[in-house]
């Protein structure tokens, strides 16, 4: 059998994208569905929690000189039960929607993986290409190169990312509960009722 030869720089280069782009994504995804996925359901559950407690208060005093018959009502529902039923049960579109983004992640890492043994075996095959101490040198440099860049980005999330405060995820749960604290006041004063 005759020596093999180097790749071209072409072909390396492809190999180490490929490479990148699939360590990349296998780490990112896992992250995201294994972490901030769960992390982004229980901040918007507590925060809609917080928002029921402390918004339905006020309204129910002012529902009680409006309609007291519906004051009592909302007040002897258990909105706060209620709202857990609902942020904890996912809807079936939900599901869906969820579970076709997993699956697309999944076959586009089926699909890198399946470019890279392509893009590995027909030069090996076709051209005696050596692969495997070109391989092992692209690969060792893609985990060192994300092995500073992930500790760099741990260290970003958890001393930036995770302590900034965007927009609030219950504004508009807020807009809502001012909208119908509009609707009791208009209807509180309106002439009918007095």
């Amino acid at each position: 059998m005759a020596a093999c030869v180097d790749p071209t720089h072409r072909l390396e280069l492809f190999w180490n994208v490929v490479i990148h782009a699939l360590i990349l994504l296998v780490i990112v995804s896992s992250f995201y569905f294994m972490y901030v996925s769960h992390l982004s359901t229980t901040v918007y559950k507590n925060e809609v929690n917080t928002l029921i407690t402390n918004a339905i208060k006020p309204a129910l005093k002012e529902l009680k000189k409006v309609d007291p018959s519906l004051a009592s009502f909302v007040q002897n529902t258990n909105l706060t039960r209620l709202a857990d039923h609902y942020e904890t049960t996912p809807t079936l579109a939900t599901g869906i929607q969820n579970g076709w983004l997993q699956s697309v992640t999944v076959i586009i890492i089926v699909f890198l993986i399946a470019i890279l043994m392509v893009a590995l075996f027909i030069p090996r095959e076709t051209f005696g290409v050596c692969i495997w101490s070109t391989l092992l040198k692209v690969i060792a440099e893609n985990i060192i190169v994300f092995l500073f860049v992930g500790a760099i980005e741990v260290c970003f999330f958890l001393f930036v990312a995770k302590r900034y405060v965007p927009v609030v995820p219950s504004l508009m749960m807020q807009s809502t509960f001012d909208d119908v604290k509009g609707v009791v006041r208009a209807a509180r004063a309106s002439p009918e009722l007095k």
